[in-house]
Parts: structure tokens; C-alpha cells; sequence
């Protein structure tokens, strides 16, 4: 008994030393979580502030950029009568159609530009493009060839300028004012 005693007391003064031990542990680890998640918390802050800054500057680039596509396109609209909207390569085929029109053919450069609304590039696309241009302005060309360019540009300015003469919205009528306009810019 005197040795189930003496077990007895060790194992609660055992017990009585390790409290303090563990609760020490507990303080010392928790502290050091503490910080650590503390530390996290500064790191993500930090962090988040420089995602919304990037994004802030992105923001404004991406503003500066739509401003200076409006200031290009009103300068198109102001320059050729309407806007011109495309990659560069697309809008140069335009302007260089549009200019030779202004000097070879007067008069069928106020018909393009009074009668086709805009001209616009979209990419090809099997569902909803399968198209070379429009009569409304939208073209899948961009212009890289610039021969095949012109003839559909004004293949679709001739299907305006006929509907408006006689209701005529044929392919022939584009097709023929397409290649009177061609006739008359290369004599």
C-alpha cells in the first residue's frame, strides 16, 4: 500500500509539474501562432494593396486607351465622315480606299462615306461571320489584301447606293457598281 502510495504521489506531482509545463507550452505556442497569423495578416494586407493598385493602374491604362480610341475614332469620323474601327492594318485599307475614292472619284467618295455607316472589322467566324463585308459596314477582311479589300468595299457601298437609286439591293447592282468604281479609279 505504502508503494501504491508512494506511486500515487509521484504521478500527481508529476501531474502538478507538467501543468505548469503545458500551460507554458500552450502561452509560448500560442503567442507564436499569434504573431505568425499577425504576420500573415500584414503579408496579405500588403499584398492585397499591391493587386489593387495594379488594378487601379490598369484601370486608368485601360481608360487612357478607350480615350484615345474615342479621340481616333472621332478624328476618323470627322476625317472620312464615319467611324473606322479595326485593328491598323484594317483601318489603313480603309483610309487608302477611301483616299484614292477623294482623288481619282469624288463623287463616289461622298457616296461611301454618306452611305455606308460605318466600317468595322470583325474576325471570321464560321457561326455567326461567314462573310467578306456588309452593307452595314461590318468586314471580315482586314485588309492585308488590299486589291480584294477594295472591290468588296465598294461592292458593299454599291449595294447602298443602288437601293437607295431603285430599291435595288441585287448582288448584280453591287457587283456592277463594284466594277464601274474600279473601271473609273484605274483610267
Amino acid at each position: 500500500m505504502d508503494q501504491l502510495f508512494g506511486i500515487l504521489i509521484v504521478l500527481v506531482m508529476g501531474a502538478i509539474i507538467s501543468i505548469p509545463i503545458h500551460y507554458w507550452y500552450y502561452v509560448v505556442t500560442t503567442r507564436k501562432e499569434k504573431k505568425k497569423m499577425a504576420a500573415y495578416k500584414i503579408t496579405y494586407e500588403i499584398e492585397q494593396a499591391k493587386k489593387e493598385e495594379r488594378e487601379k493602374l490598369e484601370r486608368e491604362r485601360k481608360g487612357q486607351q478607350v480615350k484615345e480610341e474615342k479621340e481616333k475614332q472621332l478624328e476618323h469620323l470627322l476625317t472620312y465622315g464615319f467611324p473606322i474601327i479595326g485593328g491598323s492594318r484594317f483601318k489603313e485599307a480603309v483610309r487608302r480606299v477611301l483616299q484614292e475614292l477623294k482623288e481619282k472619284a469624288p463623287h463616289r467618295y461622298a457616296e461611301a462615306v454618306t452611305l455606308l455607316p460605318k466600317a468595322e472589322y470583325v474576325a471570321f467566324n464560321e457561326q455567326d461571320h461567314r462573310f467578306s463585308g456588309r452593307s452595314d459596314g461590318l468586314f471580315t477582311m482586314d485588309g492585308s489584301n488590299y486589291e480584294s479589300f477594295r472591290w468588296v468595299f465598294l461592292h458593299e457601298v454599291g449595294h447602298n447606293v443602288a437601293y437607295k437609286a431603285n430599291k435595288d439591293y441585287s448582288e448584280e447592282a453591287a457587283n456592277n457598281y463594284a466594277n464601274q468604281v474600279i473601271a473609273e479609279l484605274t483610267r
